[in-house]
């Protein structure tokens, strides 16, 4: 049924079978060690690449959660080119931990105590959560569409909290 090949090329279809899949990555290079030693570099390597792109570095910006590493990469970049700053970017799916920690930082600023959701999943009890703490998730499977989303949101914000002052 399966066919046992030397190559692969990009966006081929394969199944692997290995060990301990269910800690794989979404996205990740797939590389094959010949002894411990290589894949301990391997290991080093993807460590290495991972810290770059799961982000928790700013004391306030808005949460991103994404379902793969290259998503992720290009959802932080587009974040940071159009100045939001990024608090933590992670793959996996919309927890109650996001939202609690896009609360506290909306404590300080509303406009960044959202989250971005790209392509994953936000289980019914956290979009729950979400609205009963009054807090703005942004879900979509088309990239653009997240900030397009995102800048209307913050201008109707922006005029109701003008309305409010007057």
């Amino acid at each position: 049924r399966f066919q046992a090949v030397e190559y692969v090329g990009a966006a081929a279809g394969i199944k692997i079978a290995a060990p301990h899949l269910e800690e794989a990555v979404a996205g990740m290079p797939l590389q094959v060690a010949k002894s411990e030693e290589e894949a301990a570099a391997i290991y080093k390597k993807f460590v290495r690449e991972l810290k770059e792109v799961l982000i928790s570095k700013d004391s306030k910006g808005v949460i991103v959660k994404s379902d793969s590493i290259g998503a992720l990469e290009a959802l932080t970049t587009l974040l940071k080119n159009i100045n939001i700053p990024v608090r933590r970017a992670l793959i996996g799916e919309v927890s109650k931990n996001d939202i609690v920690e896009a609360r506290q930082i909306s404590k300080t600023d509303s406009f960044l105590g959202v989250v971005f959701a790209f392509n994953v999943n936000i289980p019914k009890e956290v979009r729950e959560f979400a609205e009963n703490e009054g807090i703005k998730v942004f879900r979509s499977d088309i990239i653009y569409t997240l900030f397009e989303e995102y800048q209307k949101w913050k201008i109707a914000k922006e005029e109701e909290l003008k309305a409010e002052e007057i």
